[in-house]
């Protein structure tokens, strides 16, 4: 399971030209899941998006999270996050989840992030969707967790 987090002042989602998304301060989240991901790897990656500490405090640490802060979360989900680019120069998938079970484990990782009482607004699985954003830092983490 791979998510990259990017630490935001806004971000939004459209899909056909049609604004499907808006958040304010916050983190956005581009969250794949390969072939070999289970619920333990996913109830760990959501409390670690959770608990990340991105933001600064008063002495200008990053030891704060979206948590701490009350903040807002866009997650998208993002089959491309599993690829493989190992053999030459174009990305092979077959180390990503299927999607029928990518999208319910997407789902269940919505409901999890959800658990936290955090707002949390999503992506359309398996949609084209175009993604603004306004990076804060800019501050981007890659998290990998097998």
């Amino acid at each position: 399971m791979r998510a990259v987090v990017s630490r935001v002042k806004a971000a939004k989602i459209c899909i056909a030209g049609k604004e499907t998304a808006i958040i304010g301060r916050g983190v956005l989240v581009y969250l794949g899941f390969c072939k070999s991901d289970d619920e333990m790897l996913l109830k760990k990656m959501a409390q670690k998006i959770i608990n990340l500490r991105v933001f600064e405090d008063d002495r200008a640490k990053m030891s704060l999270s979206v948590k701490d802060m009350d903040l807002e979360i866009l997650c998208v989900p993002n089959f491309t996050l599993g690829a493989d680019i190992n053999n030459g120069n174009r990305p092979s998938f077959d180390p990503v989840m299927d999607p029928k079970r990518a999208r319910e484990f997407y789902d269940s990782f919505i409901q999890e992030i959800s658990l936290s009482g955090l707002k949390v607004l999503t992506g359309v699985f398996g949609a084209d969707m175009d993604i603004s954003s306004e990076n804060a830092g800019p501050v981007n983490i890659v998290i990998d967790i097998k």
